[in-house]
């Protein structure tokens, strides 16, 4: 197999041969007897392929036995050439006993939704959410945008009125009362 690491020992009883030690399903140690290559003048294997007269494929991988040995009982078929041929004529894997389809085919045409629920009395109420506090400078801000001229005495009484920020609720009756008490005025003096 390629990149598989190999140990190799000597035969002591026949020099013209190696042996690859190899494991078994069990865990027992097998030995593989191999030739040694003879080569010619050349440096090439005696028993090589020739250029421009013979050729010869790489042997199997396990990966590619697998594969064939797939593909057969696949296409159940006897070679590889009927596997071929069977797969060129469109034929179903393992003669049709197998339907990958089945379950779509047999699926109900029509899936409808469950009836509908039921409202359940709910005993909780939901309130109104809390005002927002407006900073001093915000309440400022949305009171001069409806009209209210603002002065440093106005910002006072704002900061006085509400110490702690103004509630959004309440700019309606700060606009009205920073208003009127802009629009007094004293008619008659005292002596």
């Amino acid at each position: 197999m390629v990149g598989e690491t190999l140990q190799v020992t000597y035969n002591p009883y026949q020099p013209a041969q190696a042996m690859v030690v190899d494991v078994d399903t069990d865990g027992n140690e097998v030995l593989h007897a191999v030739p040694v290559v003879e080569r010619d003048d050349a440096g090439f294997a005696v028993n090589a392929n020739v250029i421009g007269e013979d050729w010869k494929r790489h042997a199997d991988t396990v990966a590619d036995q697998n594969r064939k040995e797939v593909e057969l009982v696949t296409m159940d078929a006897p070679t590889l050439e009927a596997a071929a041929a069977a797969r060129k004529a469109k034929q179903l894997p393992f003669g049709g006993r197998i339907d990958a389809m089945r379950v779509v085919d047999q699926a109900p045409k029509q899936t409808y939704l469950p009836r509908r629920g039921t409202d359940l009395p709910v005993s909780t109420s939901i309130g109104a959410a809390p005002a927002s506090i407006l900073t001093h400078f915000e309440a400022a801000t949305e009171l001069a945008r409806r009209g209210v001229q603002m002065s440093p005495e106005l910002v006072a009484t704002l900061r006085s009125l509400h110490p702690n920020g103004v509630p959004e609720t309440e700019l309606d009756d700060l606009q009205g009362r920073l208003t009127v008490r802009s629009g007094l005025r004293v008619v008659g003096g005292a002596s």
